[in-house]
């Protein structure tokens, strides 16, 4: 059965509010037929997530080759019962404008904003697909949204 408008709402909030709650995404990408995955501090404004890293990182050089993305949002649970996270597919990028994401990033961490000069950079995901996993709501619950554009 399709989910009605105000599902659909309420699992965008109930996503969004643990994105906001949490600060940690584990970002997995590929190449040279190799995959890596690397833990990396994310803000988020919607479902626009930004990170800094240095270009010439092993998940940056490969987000340049082939910008196809996925993360994994979570935290470690001693209670199965109480288990959520986010399971998320997206594209990623690195800003020439980062304004934006400098402004989104530092309001999360004020303290980058002391950071010394380096050559981390501002990136972007644009996710197009996320789940949650909420055990809260039941064993193995799963909700999903498609945010890939026109739908």
């Amino acid at each position: 059965m399709p989910l009605s408008a105000g599902d659909l709402s309420e699992i965008r909030a109930r996503m969004l509010a643990y994105m906001r709650n949490h600060v940690t995404m584990t970002l997995a990408t590929a190449g040279a037929g190799e995959a890596h995955a690397a833990t990396l501090f994310y803000a988020n404004d919607g479902f626009d997530i930004f990170f800094l890293s240095s270009p010439s990182s092993v998940h940056s050089e490969h987000i340049m080759a082939n910008p196809g993305v996925f993360l994994t949002i979570s935290q470690d649970y001693d209670d199965w019962r109480r288990i959520q996270g986010l399971q998320i597919r997206g594209r990623a990028s690195l800003l020439q404008d980062d304004s934006r994401a400098r402004d989104v990033y530092i309001g999360k961490y004020p303290f980058v904003a002391a950071f010394p000069e380096s050559d981390a950079r501002y990136w972007h995901i644009a996710v197009y697909w996320a789940r949650m996993i909420d055990n809260t709501v039941g064993f193995a619950h799963k909700d999903e949204l498609d945010l890939s554009e026109g739908s």
